[in-house]
């Protein structure tokens, strides 16, 4: 665990994770900013006022229409950028993607995938089920790494197990 400390149980017996400088137990640490929180409740909403006046564009929430047109104008404006996103996926794909695979047996899911899109006409992936991206580790384009899953629940799983 990056920045963690691993040793000894603290005196109340969480873990044994602690924070690397200060060896401070993690849930301790956790558990008393909760019991803060709770026992200064107007403290923590002042706080968080100064904070969403002092930083006005985080808390906006925009519409998916004003998303998708500004996604569509970054994407008129930098076709560049997205060439080169296009092709280092491709190329990440390409390199994940083992000599001795049967490429049919690939194209078995992509062909499923938009057999069940056309039948259902809800949108369907294929999903990586270990991401080729992954942050612990880095699947395969393989055939035992593929599943054929509906759109919405590909797009929350994002580049997660």
């Amino acid at each position: 665990m990056s920045g963690h400390y691993e040793g000894l149980p603290c005196k109340h017996g969480h873990g044994n994770t602690r924070y690397i400088t200060s060896r401070v137990c993690v849930v301790c640490v956790r558990n008393k900013a909760s019991a803060w929180k709770r026992s200064n409740p107007d403290k923590v909403r002042a706080a968080c006022k100064k904070r969403r006046e002092r930083y006005p564009d985080l808390w906006k929430r925009e519409s998916r229409e004003a998303r998708n047109a500004r996604v569509v104008a970054f994407k008129k404006r930098n076709p560049g950028k997205v060439n080169a996103e296009t092709a280092a996926r491709k190329q990440h794909i390409k390199n994940a993607t083992p000599s001795w695979v049967d490429k049919k047996e690939l194209e078995a899911f992509y062909v499923e995938a938009a057999r069940l899109t056309q039948d259902t006409g809800m949108k369907y992936h294929v999903d990586h089920i270990h991401p080729l991206r992954g942050k612990s580790l880095n699947g395969l384009h393989v055939p035992w790494n593929l599943q054929v899953i509906p759109a919405k629940q590909n797009l929350q799983k994002g580049n997660r197990l």
